[in-house]
């Protein structure tokens, strides 16, 4: 869902224009159509919300596997997990696959093999550093917001 932010790019919220050299807003303008404006809403609205729900899905996994392994091997996990998550992502925004197409798993692979780049490579990588760091976020908040409800 974070990477559907990519759409509120195409409209115009803000843009720049000329001005005289010291005017009160340096050229920014910004749109007054109302639409754009809850576009980006609803849009936000639902990244949050899918953020959080995976996070806490994340934890969840991660909690079971506290329970099963040691410490350093759930976060092993996790990162995997987030590497996995990451390589989904590409496959999904970039390459248009969805969960369907795994019902022509030769077809599938050999699309995903054939367009893998560096690009790739680093997008995918970039994606599961984005999903540790939100992880690490939302279990070091979880923890204080617990601490803080049993004072």
């Amino acid at each position: 869902m974070v990477t559907d932010l990519i759409h509120i790019n195409s409209e115009k919220l803000v843009w720049y224009e000329a001005t005289a050299r010291y005017s009160f807003n340096n050229g920014v303008m910004y749109s007054n159509d109302i639409m754009q404006w809850v576009q980006l809403l609803v849009i936000g609205i639902g990244v949050l919300y899918g953020l959080l729900i995976g996070m806490e899905s994340l934890n969840s996994f991660y909690r079971f596997l506290n329970q099963k392994r040691a410490k350093s091997i759930s976060y092993l996990i996790i990162a995997g997990v987030s590497l996995i998550s990451g390589f989904a992502v590409y496959v999904g925004r970039f390459l248009r696959f969805n969960s369907w197409d795994l019902l022509r798993p030769l077809s599938l692979f050999r699309n995903i093999f054939s367009n893998i780049n560096i690009f790739a490579i680093e997008f995918m990588v970039a994606f599961a550093g984005f999903i540790l760091i939100l992880f690490l976020l939302y279990v070091s908040f979880s923890r204080v917001m617990a601490e803080t409800s049993k004072q």
